[in-house]
């Protein structure tokens, strides 16, 4: 019975254990309707993203745009928050570096991202071109060609 009894608090410890999820990835928080919404599995691949595009790997920073279930309502506002926070923790210049070999497609969701993260918190006003210039100008000319 009490070894019965100990496999059962085991496999309780193990069940928690895998089961947690992250909300902060190198001091990027992640808002828990965020996390909520993500499976065990998605929750790690965004740390993990996050984590190499604090290291300026691009390809992260570029996947980090397509997780899955951010894209549509409150989380893809809380998203575009997160990307504020990169932002701002990196510098618009070394983001702008990143930038370089984002496809067309990958600039127009991260300017959408952008525009969202402004949205979501009442800290910054909806204005990108103050808050954010150099990066501003940069995906709006990359944009518009």
């Amino acid at each position: 019975m009490k070894k019965r009894i100990l496999n059962i608090v085991i496999i309780i410890c193990l069940g928690l254990l895998t089961s947690c999820k992250s909300d902060n990835a190198e001091g990027i928080l992640i808002e828990k309707l965020l996390v909520e919404n993500q499976s065990f599995s998605e929750n790690k691949q965004m740390i993990e993203l996050i984590k190499l595009t604090l290291l300026e790997d691009e390809t992260s920073f570029e996947a980090l745009l397509f997780i899955p279930n951010v894209d549509d309502g409150e989380p893809a506002y809380i998203h575009g928050y997160t990307i504020h926070q990169i932002i701002n923790k990196l510098g618009e210049e070394k983001i702008i570096d990143m930038l370089n070999h984002f496809e067309l497609k990958s600039l127009k969701t991260l300017n959408t991202y952008i525009r969202s993260g402004f949205d979501y918190t009442s800290a910054y006003k909806d204005n990108f071109s103050d808050e954010f210039p150099k990066l501003y100008k940069y995906i709006n000319e990359k944009i518009k060609k």
